[in-house]
């Protein structure tokens, strides 16, 4: 096959997949209305589905530390172990984790607001006793009802 050939082989498959992706999008599409029909509201059900697929992708909160710069820092990732080797590498000290947990993305959101009055900057926040103390009673709870489901 001349490169012309192979060029133009690759770009109907990629217009074949396109054309499936549509073909998706608006069955998807259909099944929200058909749900707003009977009363399930589209925003409601969209931000339970995306809560559900994160937690099928396996998206875990983590409370990290870095005692020698007194840091706290929460993140999200699907890879904790290589966020934090990642994170030490960056930082120049090792990240010691605390915990972790299934959990989503608006949530990770709403721990940093926990931890608003200790925010430093960005996902980073003063490592005290208070903040750590909170940091524990989270991961406590989070594991526990991980656990229970």
């Amino acid at each position: 096959m001349t490169g012309d050939g192979q060029l133009r082989a690759f770009i109907e498959r990629v217009l074949r997949l396109k054309d499936e992706q549509d073909a998706l999008a608006a069955d998807i599409r259909e099944v929200y209305a058909e749900a707003a029909r009977r009363g399930i509201s589209k925003t409601t059900l969209g931000m339970m589905v995306r809560d559900e697929r994160q937690a099928r992708q396996g998206w875990q909160v983590y409370f990290a530390i870095f005692p020698g710069a007194c840091l706290l820092k929460i993140g999200i990732s699907r890879n904790v172990e290589r966020r934090l080797e990642t994170l030490s590498y960056i930082r120049g000290e090792k990240a010691a984790l605390l915990g972790s947990f299934p959990s989503t993305f608006p949530m990770e959101g709403w721990y940093h607001a926990q931890f608003g009055a200790f925010r430093l900057h960005g996902e980073y926040f003063a490592l005290n006793d208070i903040t750590r103390q909170m940091a524990r009673e989270i991961i406590e709870r989070e594991t526990c009802e991980a656990e229970a489901a």
